[in-house]
């Protein structure tokens, strides 16, 4: 699974609204919305924003319908670093950077602070004592003594 936000007008009438982010099968086609935190050429940067944002150049068309593997080489190929997270999107930090894609969900990683990069937590520990029965672990997962 990967996420999408909406590629530059979240919050304006219009815009991808009711749905501005989510969380989709990586085979899924979406538009591509890329940034980096360098400049880099043909990349745009809006005042309220720390990252240049790109979507096209000359040489490299519109990439609207990409699965998400697609979408991280289509950002190669433009020059950017990554694809933009979901804040920077939200933040319109991609917005007008062309192929129309203002209004539509684009692939995104996650930002920073989003709680699916939070560490898993297991619900017991994977160590048993020696003396004890193996612990089993919900799933797949099965711990015995060594």
């Amino acid at each position: 699974y990967a996420q999408v936000a909406c590629g530059g007008r979240p919050n304006m009438k219009n815009g991808c609204q009711p749905v501005v982010t989510d969380t989709v099968l990586k085979t899924d086609l979406y538009g591509v919305r890329c940034c980096s935190s360098a400049r880099f050429p043909h990349a745009k940067k809006q005042a309220q924003c720390s990252v240049w944002a790109i979507t096209r150049t000359p040489t490299v068309k519109c990439n609207t319908a990409a699965t998400y593997e697609e979408a991280l080489a289509h950002c190669n190929d433009v020059g950017a670093e990554r694809l933009c997270t979901v804040d920077e999107l939200l933040n319109k930090c991609a917005k007008s950077t062309g192929c129309g894609l203002n209004k539509k969900l684009v692939w995104s990683l996650p930002s920073t602070a989003s709680p699916t990069q939070s560490p898993v937590s297991l619900p017991v520990p994977l160590t048993a004592s020696p003396t004890k029965a193996p612990v089993v672990l919900p799933g797949p997962l099965t711990a015995s003594p060594t």
